[in-house]
């Protein structure tokens, strides 16, 4: 509930920085002037966490320290979202070079140190994944959500009443959280059922996270903007 992580760039200077009271203080882990600019946060606890930039350089967060891990290669670019479970299984999403959408889901055992491309769809744009365990998942896409009880190996289209799927959050095995089609939907189910829920007018949800069942947060813009 407390403690978070930011990564931000002012002037050509990168820092990373953690909050231990919920936003209201922040304190400098790190400082670069020569990096890349981190596209994605994702922490598994509050002692242990991954970064990745859109080239691709991965950094692991441990002892309260930046490490480079490795640089990601499979002729990819963009790298916008990424899930690491509590046994650091990891997935990434890609996107091409030239960029023409995010095709392809890279997937870890080891805890980003060898990677290999778990799925490849030129058709569908993915834009989030989750996992509940290291078997069961979510990814989202243009063409709607899918679920996996096999590590990622096959993904099944779930019945869903929106179209596309833009975001997700996993509070339990059975309660999940998502954007759809411009609207916020949630199912008690693990998928089976949805019900939509109310958001403040006028705002388009970007993404979600919830802390738990009564606790979380959207991220919109403004349909006026």
């Amino acid at each position: 509930n407390n403690v978070g992580f930011l990564s931000y760039s002012n002037s050509g200077v990168k820092l990373f920085s953690k909050t231990s009271d919920a936003g209201a203080t922040w304190s400098t882990i790190s400082v670069s002037t020569n990096g890349p600019l981190v596209a994605d946060l994702f922490f598994t606890n509050g002692d242990s966490g991954f970064a990745v930039s859109n080239s691709g350089v991965l950094y692991k967060y441990f002892n309260d320290t930046i490490h480079l891990i490795d640089t990601i290669n499979f002729t990819s670019c963009f790298y916008p979202k990424m899930f690491f479970s509590a046994n650091e299984f990891g997935y990434i999403l890609a996107g091409d070079i030239p960029f023409t959408g995010y095709h392809k889901v890279l997937k870890s055992p080891d805890g980003g140190i060898t990677w290999s491309i778990s799925l490849l769809d030129t058709n569908r744009t993915f834009y989030d994944i989750s996992f509940f365990t290291d078997s069961i998942g979510y990814l989202a896409s243009d063409t709607g959500l899918y679920r996996t009880n096999d590590a990622g190996m096959n993904w099944t289209l779930v019945n869903t009443p929106f179209g596309n799927c833009s975001s997700i959050s996993i509070v339990n095995n059975n309660l999940i959280f998502v954007i759809g089609s411009g609207g916020v939907y949630q199912s008690n189910d693990a998928g089976l059922n949805w019900s939509q829920q109310s958001i403040p007018t006028n705002c388009n949800p970007l993404s979600i996270k919830m802390i738990n069942d009564s606790l979380g947060f959207i991220y919109a813009k403004m349909i006026s903007f």
